[in-house]
C-alpha cells in the first residue's frame, strides 16, 4: 500500500554585506534573516495532492551608522495548496496564505495559481 501522508521541514537563511555606500555616505549592515517552512501533504489519487503550509522569519536587525535599529523580524505566515498533475511533467496547482503574525512589513493575503513544468525524473 503506498504512503498517504508526508510531512516536510525546511530552513534556509539571507546573508547581508556591509553597505558602506548607504545614505549620504553612511554604513548599513544588516543581521541574516532565518527561516523555517514546515508541509504536511495527503496524497488525494495518484495525480493530487493536498497540503498544510506554515512558515516564519525572525531576524534581519539592521545597525546604521553604528546604531542599532528597532526592526527584528518575526513573522509566519499559514495557508494551503492543492495540486494536480496533469501529465509526467505537467502539474497545476492552486494556493492560499495569509499572515499568521507580522512585527515588520505587510500582513496581507495571497491567492496564487500556477503551472509548473518539471524535466527530468525517473523514466
Amino acid at each position: 500500500k503506498r504512503r498517504r501522508w508526508f510531512a516536510e521541514l525546511d530552513g534556509g537563511a539571507w546573508f547581508f554585506t556591509t553597505n558602506s555606500d548607504f545614505f549620504r555616505g553612511g554604513t548599513r549592515q544588516q543581521n541574516p534573516i532565518w527561516s523555517v517552512q514546515f508541509h504536511l501533504i495527503r496524497i488525494l489519487r495518484r495525480r493530487a495532492w493536498i497540503a498544510f503550509d506554515s512558515n516564519g522569519y525572525f531576524g534581519g536587525r539592521t545597525t546604521t551608522n553604528g546604531t542599532v535599529q528597532l526592526n527584528f523580524q518575526e513573522n509566519s505566515r499559514l495557508g494551503g495548496t492543492l495540486a494536480y498533475r496533469q501529465s509526467r511533467h505537467q502539474v497545476l496547482k492552486v494556493s492560499v496564505n495569509a499572515g499568521a503574525y507580522t512585527t515588520i512589513g505587510e500582513d496581507f493575503t495571497s491567492v496564487g495559481i500556477v503551472y509548473q513544468y518539471v524535466w527530468g525524473g525517473r523514466r
